[in-house]
């Protein structure tokens, strides 16, 4: 009798649910129940009996049940179970499988696999043509270098990239590739699994490790690639192992997140230095002064979605001059429609009445009359009730999305947060969970108030009882801005008198103005109730850092979904509408369907604000880039203080940088306007250049900054701080607009017009020779970050 297949993958499908919520939830008669499931229905893609003894091994009660050797379970089991699905003979897909399973001696409750060693997920992956066309650079580049770093955009797909390339390789330069093994980083657990993970995907029949505490040399036995932090990539011991294990073999070295791995100096007790950069110093690419070693067998590959540092250290320190193969701005990745375009908003924080003192006295000016930012105070604002107020309610408001290709249907979005300190997030997490709560009391009495049928007594239950209607009131205050609660305020006191006399009189007008003022129709369109929670760096510790009992989450971390693996697999699954977080969602964050981000995490950085807006900017559909169907575009906001202050301070940065082209600053970025309610508003397609102060335009890139601040000095000191441009020019036997977009880092000049401007000025030789070693240093650095957009930002 034939099997039914369906039935079949949806049992073990079932099976492997009921595993993993009993294990989160600590509850071991449901755990065995939930492996009794899975051990029946297994049987048609087990037709050997090899994962029944693994099932029974657990399900022995001899030890805990690990989250580690469960995985590994669920992954086997998910493995067959794909296979099955496609209509793979499940004896030769074991085969495939088993085989090159190795041998842990020891090791966890499934003794004869190892822990160290990823199994396939059945997941295929074939390149887009963006990743082709990094491919090909990939090939042309490594043909005559040694290590090569590549831009890529958030969502465009980093981690299988880095596979493709290495197939094409290995075909096209055997001689280099073919017998190389390889080492993976990434800055963080999550990716660093993924990307392993993924190139398992790619190289199915190839052993992929990934490393952890305890792995020893036995368990790399017959292992082509290696994965792991940079943490763990930096101990000394782990430096030793992948010693032994690599031999004389040559090493590509993958670096995820390319850009956080950089030579910052060394001991002068010559004492070992645990960084990042430890890896690649101990196999000899780098000397102990972060020189490179151009005679090293070893090769390097990078990428990374940005490529500017906040404490300034250029990347060309470790890729060198030219090696940034490929590069492609996030702004060319939403004008081809690879990327779900993006809205951006500014919103301003409201401060009550006789309190805006405390909030806008942000900014100072110096002596030289430069407006400055005090930045401790806007980090102190973005903490306070007003910031939070904003932020939650910004959440609420933009969560609702027009979708599929008329516009005609609804979904409701799935958001991220962004805050600074614990404080701010355990603030977030509470507040939002309130507002849910309000808006949940108000669903339920529109829904009875519709039709017809829902008694003063009923109304009075939902919100908590006649003796905490000042409390209802209370909250209706703090969550409804100022100009709402002046509306709203007279028709709750209508309908409180109301309910005190067991009337309704009043309540059907209050509850519809709410209804329409806090989106409470996005309750409807999800069914369910909106849920709100976070993640953070030690979900389960305590503040004594002692781990938190399965089912105890502490009082200051009200946590629905237990730790933090529990917690992504809940919002991936759209059981969390939105996740606050303390920039764990900046890096290593991969959920389509997120397309709503709110950012109350002032930053000068544009590295940070580039990543959490890729955050939101992948399409639903990886493999289906152009289609936007279900996400038609996604939403990105600032909240801040003060209007005023962040355009003086961070509008540029954290806006037009992003939006805009960052390698071509002759390009038009993103205008910023105001709109109706007095905040500021800027959409991707806006091809209008961003005004500055004065009605003078500001660019995006500064370029040559070293040599433009030495040109400053120089040019303050010999013609005074008020200097006249034209006269500069006219010295220089330039026109004044060469001479203004050299000085404000627009266009960098060739050497011999650089060197013709310095002579005309007068600088001595010792002047010109130390600019000109800047010039020289800048360049390089700009020819790794620009490649062949260099010629874009070079002047005639």
């Amino acid at each position: 009798m034939p099997i039914d297949i369906s039935i079949t993958v949806l049992g073990i499908n079932n099976a492997i649910e009921a595993l993993r919520a009993a294990h989160t939830a600590g509850q071991q008669p449901e755990l065995q129940t939930a492996l009794g499931l899975l051990d029946r229905e297994i049987e048609p893609i087990d037709p050997a009996g090899t994962i029944r003894p693994l099932i029974q091994r657990l399900a022995g009660g001899r030890s805990a049940v690990s989250k580690k050797d469960l995985e590994k379970l669920v992954k086997i089991v998910a493995s067959h179970r794909d296979r099955f699905e496609k209509g793979v003979d499940p004896a030769k897909a074991l085969a495939a499988i088993a085989a090159p399973i190795g041998t842990k001696k020891g090791g966890g409750v499934l003794g004869e696999l190892s822990p160290y060693l990823l199994q396939i997920t059945g997941r295929h992956f074939r390149p887009r043509p963006e990743q082709r066309r990094v491919i090909q650079n990939a090939l042309r580049h490594f043909a005559e270098e040694n290590r090569g770093v590549f831009r890529l955009d958030t969502g465009e797909g980093k981690s299988p990239t880095y596979g493709f390339i290495i197939q094409a390789l290995r075909q096209s330069l055997p001689e280099v590739f073919k017998d190389c093994v390889v080492v993976m980083g990434c800055h963080q657990k999550e990716p660093s699994e993924k990307l392993a993970n993924t190139i398992k995907d790619i190289f199915p029949d190839e052993e992929v490790a990934y490393l952890e505490g305890g792995i020893a040399l036995t368990d790399l036995e017959g292992v082509t690639f290696v994965a792991g932090t940079y943490q763990q990539l930096a101990q000394e011991g782990t430096s030793d192992l992948l010693k032994d294990w690599a031999g004389k073999r040559r090493i590509l070295f993958v670096l995820d997140e390319a850009d956080m791995v950089v030579f910052k100096g060394h001991r002068e007790d010559g004492a070992r230095t645990p960084t990042w950069f430890r890896i690649l110093q101990d196999f000899g690419l780098f000397n102990d002064q972060g020189a490179y070693n151009s005679k090293t067998p070893h090769r390097m590959l990078g990428g990374s979605a940005t490529f500017d540092r906040p404490d300034g250290i250029y990347l060309s320190t470790v890729w060198g001059p030219g090696n940034c193969f490929y590069h492609k701005p996030m702004a060319e990745g939403l004008r081809s429609k690879t990327l779900v375009p993006v809205i951006g908003e500014l919103v301003e924080m409201e401060v009550p009445e006789g309190e805006e003192h405390r909030f806008r006295e942000f900014t100072h000016v110096t002596r030289e009359g430069k407006i400055v930012v005090d930045t401790a105070k806007v980090s102190s604002a973005a903490g306070s009730d007003y910031a939070v107020k904003t932020s939650v309610r910004t959440a609420l408001d933009r969560m609702l999305m027009k979708i599929g290709l008329s516009g005609q249907g609804k979904a409701v979005r799935r958001g991220i947060g962004y805050v600074l300190d614990s404080a701010a997030l355990e603030k977030h997490i509470r507040w939002q969970r309130e507002l849910f709560e309000l808006v949940e009391k108000i669903f339920r009495i529109y829904q009875g108030l519709s039709t017809g049928r829902m008694s003063v007594e009923v109304i009075l239950r939902i919100l908590g009882g006649r003796q905490h209607l000042d409390d209802f009131g209370k909250e209706m205050e703090r969550f409804l801005y100022r100009r709402e609660w002046t509306i709203i305020k007279p028709m709750w006191e209508k309908a409180q008198s109301s309910l005190n006399a067991d009337k309704k009189e009043g309540v059907h007008d209050l509850i519809q103005a709410l209804y329409t003022i806090l989106k409470v129709d996005v309750r409807r369109v999800k069914g369910n109730p909106l849920v709100a929670t976070g993640v953070w760096q030690r979900m389960e510790q305590d503040e004594k850092d002692k781990k938190i009992p399965a089912g105890s989450p502490p009082e200051k971390w009200p946590n629905l979904f237990g730790n933090r693996d529990a917690t992504m697999r809940a919002f991936n699954a759209g059981q969390i509408d939105f996740l606050w977080s303390i920039g764990m969602l900046d890096r290593g964050f991969d959920e389509p369907m997120a397309s709503l981000a709110v950012d109350n995490a002032p930053t000068r950085s544009r590295r940070r604000v580039v990543q959490r807006v890729g955050r939101i900017l992948r399409p639903p559909d990886p493999t289906q880039p152009h289609d936007h169907t279900l996400k038609p575009e996604s939403v990105y906001v600032t909240v801040t203080a003060n209007l005023e202050a962040h355009r003086l301070d961070l509008s540029v940065q954290d806006l037009a940088r992003i939006f805009g082209d960052e390698f071509k600053p002759e390009n038009p970025v993103i205008k910023i306007g105001r709109d109706g309610d007095g905040g500021w508003v800027w959409t991707t397609p806006d091809p209008a250049q961003l005004d500055a102060r004065g009605g003078s335009k500001l660019h995006v890139v500064r370029v040559g900054e070293r040599t433009v601040k030495a040109l400053m000095q120089f040019v303050q000191v010999n013609f005074g701080r008020d200097y006249d441009p034209e006269i500069l020019a006219y010295e220089a036997g330039a026109s004044a607009d060469e001479i203004d977009r050299l000085l404000r880092g627009i266009k960098f000049p060739k050497e011999s017009k650089l060197r013709h401007y310095l002579k005309n000025w007068g600088a001595d030789a010792a002047t010109i020779t130390k600019i000109m070693a800047l010039f020289h240093s800048d360049r390089a650095d700009m020819q790794v970050v620009y490649g062949r957009l260099l010629k874009d930002v070079e002047g005639p």
